[in-house]
């Protein structure tokens, strides 16, 4: 047996009530989409300051007897100036004999377009150039 149904219409204000709360929903999705890019994705400045700690790392290692032991602590980051910077820090390396031993560096470099342009290298009171 079939049962007849009456649908009934919705009222101008049920009608508005829904498409509020559907815009509100999705403002929240937004929201929270954005909320996870923003915390997942680093802003540009602190693209560049990890940039400016990897290519200084990878600098300062040319410098060791054993780069491959290298474990850098104690660095520091200062903008000196538009795309200017200096790294300090400290490294702990193998010497020619094995023994671990902690150097400690400075380092200025600034970026010319796409390329790092490395200033200024100082390891131990030692300057390199």
């Amino acid at each position: 047996m079939k049962e007849n149904t009456i649908k009934q219409e919705k009222t101008p204000e049920e009608k508005k009530s829904e498409g509020k709360k559907s815009a509100v929903g999705c403002l929240v999705i937004i929201a929270i989409i954005a909320l996870i890019v923003w915390a997942l994705y680093p802003n540009k400045e602190e693209r560049t300051n990890r940039e400016v700690y990897r290519v200084s790392m990878e600098q300062v290692s040319k410098y060791l007897k054993s780069p491959k032991t290298a474990e850098f602590s104690n660095g520091t980051l200062r903008k000196t100036g538009e795309n200017q910077y200096q790294v300090r820090g400290s490294v702990d390396s193998q010497n020619g004999f094995g023994a671990m031993v902690r150097s400690e560096y400075i380092i200025n470099l600034h970026l010319e377009g796409d390329t790092w342009i490395f200033d200024y290298l100082d390891i131990n009171g030692q300057m390199i150039y």
